[in-house]
């Protein structure tokens, strides 16, 4: 059993709303370009996401969270509308918190793997990724189980808690592969040594 990497990111918060929709359009993400004013296109407002990698030498898991530590001028604006130290939580009929509620709990977006092979049959490769042994990455994951693990493990036993889970998970996902995933990562080095890769 090899050490493994724990790699923690926090992401910026960013407003994507259009002029039109109050917002300034600050995104930073690849593919969302600033808004000049007279866009339609409307990405919303996101917080601050929590990414944290498990990566080990047969593959990586993933866990991810998105909070509600929005912009300082949106956190401005809603504040202005809503009193967030008094404010119940409450379930509306669509089953989501209704809108005149503010809702600051963390929502898990991702529980998943980055693996250097296929980990079911028709699965295919998600193309270059920093986290696989060979380069190559055959990626799946869950926004449901992100969502539960924020609530078994993340507000109940902090990151230490994530992390074993982690561990777990990466163990029940790769373990059983580990003499293919060895080949397939010593080819792989050989070819990068032999500058075919």
């Amino acid at each position: 059993m090899g050490a493994f990497d724990r790699i923690t990111v926090i992401t910026p918060a960013a407003d994507g709303r259009n002029a039109k929709h109050g917002g300034v359009a600050e995104w930073r993400t690849k593919g969302m370009r600033p808004d000049d004013g007279t866009s339609h296109t409307n990405y919303g407002i996101i917080g601050c996401g929590l990414i944290m990698v498990l990566k080990g030498e047969l593959g990586a898991v993933q866990f991810r969270a998105i909070t509600r530590w929005f912009p300082p001028h949106v956190q401005a604006e809603r504040a202005g509308r809503f009193d967030i130290h008094f404010v119940p939580r409450r379930i509306g009929p669509t089953g989501f918190d209704d809108s005149e509620y503010v809702n600051l709990d963390p929502m898990g977006s991702d529980v998943g793997y980055h693996s250097p092979m296929p980990m079911y049959e028709g699965q295919t490769t998600m193309g270059e990724c920093q986290y696989s042994p060979t380069g190559e990455c055959y990626y799946d994951g869950s926004s449901l189980r992100g969502s539960r693990w924020v609530e078994q493990y993340l507000l109940k036993g902090g990151s230490e808690a994530v992390w074993e889970a982690m561990e777990r998970e990466y163990h029940s996902l790769f373990d059983e592969h580990r003499d293919e995933i060895h080949a397939l990562t010593l080819t792989y080095e050989r070819a990068r040594a032999a500058n075919k890769v």
